[in-house]
C-alpha cells in the first residue's frame, strides 16, 4: 500500500524478533502494512483489507495479537 498518506502506526509483534506487522492507518482506514516474519495467507489478507479500504474497529487494539484480523476491520 501507499504509505505517503497515514496518521497513525500500529505494530503487532516486535521487529526484533523478524515477527511483526505494522499497520498503516489513515483515519483509521488501512492504507499499507509492513510485514515481517508472516505467511503468505496472513500478507494476502492483508492485501485485501488494503484493496478494500478496511476500517479498523479499534485501532488500539491492532496490536494484540489475540484480535483475529478478520474482527479488527469492518
Amino acid at each position: 500500500g501507499d504509505v505517503d498518506d497515514f496518521d497513525d502506526i500500529v505494530f503487532r509483534g516486535r521487529l526484533e524478533d523478524k515477527d511483526a506487522i505494522g499497520f498503516y492507518l489513515d483515519q483509521d482506514r488501512l492504507v499499507a502494512c509492513l510485514v515481517v516474519g508472516q505467511d503468505e495467507e496472513t500478507e494476502n489478507r492483508l492485501k485485501d483489507l488494503i484493496r478494500a479500504g478496511a476500517r479498523a474497529r479499534e485501532a488500539d487494539r491492532l496490536g494484540d495479537a489475540e484480535l483475529a484480523l478478520e474482527d479488527a476491520f469492518a
